[in-house]
């Protein structure tokens, strides 16, 4: 009697836990309250709201790995490359620091084992401060310490670019790399994979000097599968 006892309150304890991480993963938020930037272009804008409902409509994760960024994530969506683990992609072609930032309780819906965070390529195109940027980006970085303190976060450099904008790019990677380090967060230096000699984005692996082909892709992969097994 008391064996079978025992067995009925360990299966409660468990449908109650269950329960309570079903719970925690539910939406916690309105869809519609999540906004573009203001300074963000008019169609950024439109295709940040056409995408909301696309991502809130992935599987919850349990496990795996959340893609995090802009354009650069977004295309991860039109290529036939394996990251080997389940995904969840948020990436939003236009989106900024400022946009992800916006767009938290989404992420935060799923309890992913890693997180990578790949932005800040489109706050070149504003101007943006780059003060300003490294103060959303800790936010974005200390939201994730605090609700998911089991994900790993790596946040990754902006990659290559145009001749012109690569002082800016130099300048951002800087305060990513010493954010990164401040916070206690992996830091992945892109640079020496997808820089030319002359420290464009190499040819070969883009088709408009900004975005990656699958050449690209197939590159990044190989970099990010070293840290999505280890």
């Amino acid at each position: 009697m008391k064996n079978f006892l025992k067995f009925w309150i360990a299966a409660l304890i468990a449908v109650v836990f269950l329960w309570g991480c079903s719970q925690s993963s539910q939406k916690q938020y309105d869809v519609s309250t999540i906004s573009a930037p203001d300074y963000m272009h008019k169609r950024g804008k439109e295709h940040f709201a056409m995408r909301l409902p696309d991502i809130d409509a992935q599987p919850v994760l349990q496990g795996g790995v959340l893609l995090a960024g802009d354009s650069i994530t977004e295309g991860w969506l039109r290529q036939d490359v394996d990251l080997g683990v389940p995904v969840s992609n948020h990436g939003i072609g236009w989106d900024t620091v400022t946009g992800l930032q916006s767009r938290l309780p989404q992420m935060l819906r799923h309890n992913p084992d890693k997180i990578f965070i790949l932005i800040g390529t489109n706050d070149i195109g504003y101007h943006r401060d780059i003060n300003v940027m490294a103060d959303e980006l800790k936010t974005i970085i200390q939201t994730f310490q605090l609700k998911k303190p089991k994900a790993k976060i790596y946040i990754q450099s902006v990659m290559p670019r145009e001749a012109q904008a690569l002082p800016m790019v130099r300048d951002f990677n800087a305060s990513y790399k010493n954010l990164a380090e401040v916070q206690g967060v992996n830091y992945i230096d892109l640079t020496p994979v997808f820089a030319a000699p002359n420290g464009i984005l190499k040819p070969e692996l883009t088709d408009d000097g900004l975005h990656l082909n699958t050449q690209g892709y197939e590159k990044w992969a190989s970099v990010l599968e070293d840290y999505i097994q280890n």
